[in-house]
């Protein structure tokens, strides 16, 4: 448990849960995270969850209350396992704040490859299933995975214009801004948009059909986006 809990930590190392916030009150809310990495720090995790699951209902403040529920994912991964921990990540209600939905969109895609990844053998014996009803992580197909992971950078980058106002280290706390220098990739929508490429140069999501017709996209249909019409 505790190699699984050191990879949800590294999964998520562009994300600092531990930076200070008015939702609580500052010191309430430092108080709150202090608390919970003492009870992580003795591997005392139920414990840290139940405190966080309990306490961290106070927060109101949007960016604290998506911190709260990335958190939630490592501790409930490192007790129960990574399937469980995603559904009830992406059953919860997310802040409608733009910031905080990047961030909630960003960690969703990044913990998807993540668990595509590290189940690659297993997800790959998967057959993909036809029904209306919503399927279980555990069902799901790599093509499936990578496809979900890609519609929340998606919608993340449906306010891309708004990003483009927002300088790099505008989310600085928890997602680690390039280091260029200024005039250079400098806003929060260029940071976005290497995240999204990253998914999408990575192979291991692609069909057959896909791997075998690379020759055949054309590049002003890339960079007119046309390309993404089916994740929509």
């Amino acid at each position: 448990m505790n190699n699984y809990f050191s990879n949800l930590i590294l999964l998520a190392v562009f994300i600092s849960l531990f930076s200070g916030a008015p939702a609580l009150g500052r010191t309430n809310y430092q108080s709150l995270i202090k608390k919970i990495d003492q009870l992580i720090s003795e591997q005392k995790f139920q414990a840290a969850l139940d405190v966080l699951k309990s306490e961290g209902q106070q927060v109101k403040e949007p960016l604290d209350q998506a911190r709260i529920l990335t958190k939630l994912v490592q501790l409930e991964t490192g007790l129960h396992d990574y399937e469980t921990a995603i559904k009830n990540f992406r059953s919860k209600p997310w802040p409608k704040d733009p910031r905080a939905l990047v961030l909630l969109n960003v960690f969703n895609a990044y913990s998807l490859q993540y668990y595509a990844q590290a189940y690659s053998w297993e997800i790959r014996q998967r057959t993909k299933i036809q029904t209306a009803a919503a399927k279980d992580l555990k069902s799901w197909t790599i093509e499936e995975i990578y496809f979900e992971a890609i519609q929340g950078l998606n919608s993340a980058w449906a306010d891309r214009k708004e990003l483009g106002a927002l300088p790099k280290t505008q989310l600085n706390d928890y997602i680690a801004a390039n280091t260029y220098p200024p005039g250079i990739r400098d806003t929060f929508r260029d940071t976005l948009t290497h995240l999204f490429v990253e998914i999408l140069n990575d192979s291991a999501g692609w069909t057959p059909e896909q791997s075998n017709e690379i020759y055949r996209l054309k590049l002003p249909d890339l960079m007119s986006g046309k390309f993404l019409k089916g994740f929509h």
